[in-house]
């Protein structure tokens, strides 16, 4: 499978994109040092329709990429316009994930005490993505997160600390709502029913 990459992308040195991944044109993405990016995924700046045969008579923005050094991104995500990858730490996305526009992740923070800061003391803690995550427009994932597999993370959520599998999870600071579970298989949306599985 080829690698389609668009105008406007820059790439770090030992960074690894693999066969089927897509780079849309449009604003700026940048690729940093040593990331690895599996096959199958979709990077996009531009909104909604993805596909540039689409556009037309379409609004569409564009809104830059950025992944630091050390990202790893599994298979078949997709990766939205204006979503940031704050790389001092290692971060890690799993596959078949979606992350919507404007998603902030930080491995990098500050002491409290204020001494530390000013002699600029910066701590660095991981951060890893299960696969077939979806986090919402908005979100702020924190150093140190782990988000578990089949797991949904509201728009405008600030993850704090860490959020187990297949549940829904959504708020400031982000707490587990519920589990996912056959309502989710029988509806959409709160009462709009999915009639794939019939």
């Amino acid at each position: 499978m080829p690698v389609c990459i668009g105008d406007n992308v820059w790439i770090g040195s030992g960074a690894q994109i693999l066969p089927g991944v897509t780079i849309v044109d449009g604003g700026w993405i940048t690729i940093g040092s040593f990331c690895l990016i599996a096959p199958n995924v979709v990077f996009s700046t531009s909104g909604h329709p993805i596909l540039p045969q689409l556009r037309k008579n379409h609004y569409v923005y564009n809104l830059p990429v950025c992944i630091g050094d050390n990202v790893w991104i599994g298979s078949g995500a997709q990766i939205l316009p204006g979503v940031t990858f704050v790389d001092d730490g290692w971060i890690t996305i799993g596959s078949f994930c979606l992350i919507a526009p404007n998603v902030v992740f930080s491995t990098s923070g500050h002491p409290i005490l204020p001494q530390l800061r000013k002699n600029h003391y910066v701590y660095n803690l991981p951060v890893c993505i299960g696969d077939n995550v979806w986090i919402g427009s908005g979100a702020q994932i924190l150093p140190g997160v782990t988000i578990g597999e089949n797991r949904l993370i509201g728009a405008g959520s600030v993850v704090t600390h860490d959020i187990p599998a297949n549940v829904a999870a959504y708020g400031v600071p982000c707490k587990v709502i519920r589990e996912i579970g056959e309502q989710d298989r029988r509806y959409y949306d709160k009462d709009r029913r999915l009639d794939v599985w019939e």
